[in-house]
């Protein structure tokens, strides 16, 4: 984890255009934090939700299953800012279908 943390702070510092930041931002924390399996990044882009980042199929997958919903954790964080956790989808009761 620490070596996860060295490596965003130095790719916060670099002079690395936007999407080349969050495409690293992504894959650092698919691939280096044990705790996460995929990443994506959701943005709103001229007033629709997309993804920016998708690490894999899945990460895309998930994301497309909110927007198609219109609710969803990824939805819900963007909107209120606020980190959004589901520790298991087959108990989640939140974001109507979402966790099927």
């Amino acid at each position: 984890m620490a070596n996860a943390l060295s490596e965003l702070t130095a790719m916060l510092l670099s002079d690395d255009p936007l999407d080349t930041l969050l495409v690293r931002v992504g894959h650092l924390a698919a691939h280096d934090l044990p705790w996460v399996q995929s990443c994506g990044i959701t943005a709103t882009v001229d007033g629709r939700c997309t993804t920016l980042v998708a690490t894999d199929p899945l990460a895309h997958d998930i994301d497309q299953v909110q927007y198609d919903a219109r609710t969803g954790p990824c939805l819900e964080a963007l909107d209120t800012g606020i980190v959004i956790t589901i520790r298991d989808c087959r108990t989640e009761t939140r974001f109507a279908d979402f966790p099927r």
